[in-house]
Formats: structure tokens, sequence, C-alpha cells
């Protein structure tokens, strides 16, 4: 383990690094669906219920940890906003969620990159929950820029700087406006 600032030298960055946007290649997008829409139980092209929030409060470890995302799921949990957990569902029921709500809300996860699997058909919508600068990586907007998805982007970070307790299983740990967060995602589930 480093724990402390190391001064370099020379930095090399090799070729794979500059190979991310063409992952993301417009023809990815289409074989795709064409290969899971055969496998896949559920074919309905127009979700039937509002919104959906992903937590990743159960997360046990990963990239980054939200010190304060308990007391969002709670408010939410009370105010009637179904809540999931993509570490505690199989991937058929990870897709299904796609095929069941409008609009699918969290702060930017590994999950949402299921969105590629899907028939372009799919109405779903991914509602991105956004927590500074650091939370969102750039897989997430050349998903978007090729897929076309129409994903909606909402700023939660706190208005101010704020001291968060390390999470020792995170690579970065941070928190987010609550009440900001829970304002987007009670008036996507009311307004349908």
């Amino acid at each position: 383990i480093i724990d402390r600032p190391l001064r370099v030298r020379n930095l090399k960055v090799y070729d794979p690094l500059f190979f991310t946007s063409k992952l993301f290649d417009a023809n990815l997008h289409k074989i795709l669906p064409r290969i899971f829409s055969q496998k896949l139980p559920f074919q309905s092209e127009m979700p039937s219920k509002s919104c959906v929030y992903v937590s990743r409060s159960r997360l046990k470890g990963g990239t980054t940890g939200y010190a304060n995302e308990e007391e969002l799921v709670a408010r939410l949990i009370s105010a009637g906003v179904p809540v999931i957990y993509p570490e505690e569902l199989d991937f058929r029921e990870k897709l299904k969620v796609f095929f069941t709500y409008e609009n699918i809300v969290g702060f930017p996860q590994s999950f949402f990159h299921l969105r590629n699997f899907l028939p372009r058909r799919n109405k779903s919508k991914i509602v991105y929950l956004l927590a500074g600068k650091e939370t969102m990586n750039v897989d997430f907007l050349l998903m978007e820029k090729f897929g076309g998805y129409g994903s909606m982007y909402f700023e939660c970070e706190m208005p101010e700087a704020v001291d968060v307790e390390k999470i020792e299983t995170f690579q970065r740990v941070t928190i987010f406006d609550v009440e900001a967060a829970f304002r987007v995602v009670k008036a996507l589930h009311d307004d349908w």
C-alpha cells in the first residue's frame, strides 16, 4: 500500500487506454440487442411503471461510495418510491427493470451499462444523479453518444465542501444533497 504522494519522472500510458471510444461503436449498439432479444423472456416496448431508484447502499465496495445514500433510500421508501439493489438481482432480473420502469434513476454505476443490451424500441430512460465532477466516468457519456438513449442528468452536489469519513472498501467516498436528489426522484415518480 502506498500511503504517501509519489514523484513520477516518467509515466507510460499504454494503447488500450485509447480504445475506450471504440468500445461504444455504433455497430455494437446494433449487435448486442439482436443477440439478447431472442433470449429475453419479456419484450414490452412501453414500461408499465413510473420510476425506480437504483441504490448502491448495499454495495460492499467499488469505485465510488456515497456516505449518505441510506438517508435518501429511507426517504424514498417512505414516499412509496420503489428501490432496487442490483447486487441482489440476477442478470435477467436486472434487464427486466428496463422493461418495467420508464425512468431508472441513480448515481452512475455499472448497472446502467445493461441499457446497451436492450432493443432500440425500449422506451426506458436512465436518469443520472451527479454528486460532483468525479462521479461520472466518460464511459457513460460515450454509451449515451452512440446509443442515443435520451438520458437525463441532475446535479445533486453539496453546495459547500463537507468532510467525509473514508470507507475502506471504496476508492473514493462522497456525499450529495439528499434533498435535491429526493426532489428529482419524487417528481419523476409523481408525474407519471
